[in-house]
């Protein structure tokens, strides 16, 4: 089994800000969520926990591997799109100083490339060739913690989807989604579970 999970709450993820490639830390609700995230995977069946560099979601995957009594392997291409010149933004200053760009995120997500950062293309391409590298060279159970956009690309890539699909795929904060091969196909067993969370109505949704 893999399970792809999601890092913690951080405040830029409450105020609605850019994080991307900025090493933001979780906030308190963030640090809560992962710590019950690890109680809840203690019971799961593991013998790996790799991790984005990104503090968010190191700090979230060594509350799952020591609960295990494992190790944090890090992944560098698992690490959260670069946004640019967005990053450390809020979402409104974005749409009104970037409204073309903006515009072609939303609705267009697969001709979006952000001013200074990457395409979204290029962050399907190295993710997603990271993601099925490991797989390939790893059968044993794992944990990968990352980001949303990870997550997402990841996603597509097993299901075969167009990039079109990106706002069609919700990934909460310390969500868990389960995969598993079988007649070498990947498939998607569970998506975007948070029942182990406390006060799931309180998750913001994409941006």
């Amino acid at each position: 089994m893999i399970y792809l999970v999601r890092h913690g709450q951080t405040k830029w993820n409450k105020s609605s800000i850019f994080r991307g490639q900025s090493d933001i830390p979780l906030d308190e609700t963030g640090y809560r969520q992962a710590q019950l995230t690890a109680y809840y995977m203690k019971e799961k069946n593991f013998n790996h926990v790799y991790s984005s560099p990104l503090s968010r979601s190191f700090e979230t995957a060594k509350k799952i591997a020591d609960a295990k009594g494992l190790e944090v392997e890090i992944v560098e291409n698992f690490k959260d799109i670069s946004f640019g010149d967005w990053e450390g933004k809020e979402l409104e200053i974005v749409k009104s100083e970037d409204p073309k760009n903006y515009f072609t995120y939303r609705n267009d997500p697969e001709k979006a490339s952000f001013p200074g950062g990457e395409s979204l293309t290029q962050c399907f391409e190295r993710s997603y060739r990271s993601f099925y590298n490991l797989i390939l060279n790893n059968k044993d159970d794992m944990v990968i913690v990352t980001h949303r956009v990870i997550i997402k690309m990841i996603l597509i890539g097993i299901l075969n989807l167009s990039l079109k699909a990106f706002w069609q795929l919700q990934v909460d904060t310390c969500s868990i989604t389960e995969i598993y091969q079988k007649d070498m196909l990947f498939v998607l067993r569970k998506m975007n579970d948070t029942c182990h969370l406390e006060d799931r109505d309180s998750l913001k949704p994409d941006f």
